[in-house]
């Protein structure tokens, strides 16, 4: 059974476009990265060097202060294993 708002979207889409606006394939809009790459780059970078970073609350810092870029701890704590490929230790800062 399908439900009756789907068949309403379809009969209001189909009078708004004709047959192509129902065939029409939809794609989810696009999700910007919140680190971006140059920016991923520049902390992959710093993480090579010898002094790097001791927590994901000082990548955190570093973001915000120097980079102008606000993200969560859980975010840090997600994206610099994931896209750096590194592992450091979980205290967030104070």
């Amino acid at each position: 059974m399908i439900p009756g708002a789907t068949i309403a979207l379809g009969i209001l889409w189909y009078k708004q476009g004709g047959i192509d606006a129902l065939l029409e394939v939809k794609t989810a809009p696009v999700k910007s990265a919140l680190i971006p790459e140059t920016l991923m780059n520049q902390l992959r970078e710093r993480l090579s060097q010898p002094q790097g970073f001791n927590s994901y609350g000082q990548i955190q810092e570093w973001l915000t202060q120097e980079c102008q870029v606000v993200v969560a701890y859980k975010t840090v704590h997600k994206i610099v294993p994931a896209q750096a490929e590194c592992q450091i230790e979980s205290t967030p800062s104070t």
